[in-house]
């Protein structure tokens, strides 16, 4: 029991739980007219959550994407690739990150891919294309790399 020492009624408990979100999980953000969704998805489940979520509003959508090498990448890219349109991949400065070779061979050839040298250029590139949403997802470190970068807009 916690009325003692924290003054809440179970009113203002509900109210509270109802606003909350967890930072990163479809948070949305929109930056020069742009949907930019920034996703921390990572594994299968959470990536096919993602996925459905992008297709419930079908928009045209580039992917920034980079993973960790003990990931399995493959089936990260085949839960999501249906509602992808283009793909900016990114390298991450981590020692667990693939190489963006080796994270390109891991996409079917008719995958529209650009490796992009860092995290910044992949999003100037992203919000001058002609796509309407951008989601940026497939690590917590790709995801932050994009947040200290959008915190700026």
């Amino acid at each position: 029991h916690l009325q003692p020492t924290f003054p809440i009624d179970k009113n203002q408990l509900s109210i509270g739980l109802q606003k909350a979100n967890i930072l990163a999980r479809f948070q949305v953000k929109t930056v020069n007219n742009k949907t930019i969704v920034l996703d921390v998805a990572h594994n299968e489940a959470a990536i096919k959550v993602l996925a459905e979520t992008l297709k419930a509003e079908k928009v045209p959508t580039l992917a920034i994407f980079s993973a960790l090498k003990d990931k399995n990448i493959e089936l990260m890219i085949n839960s999501i690739e249906f509602c992808i349109d283009e793909w900016l991949i990114v390298p991450l400065t981590v020692n667990r990150a693939i190489s963006t070779q080796d994270l390109v061979e891991k996409f079917s050839l008719s995958s529209k891919i650009t490796i992009c040298k860092d995290m910044a250029s992949a999003l100037h590139q992203a919000l001058n294309t002609q796509q309407q949403r951008v989601v940026v997802f497939g690590s917590f470190h790709t995801v932050a790399d994009a947040m200290k970068i959008l915190d700026k807009y």
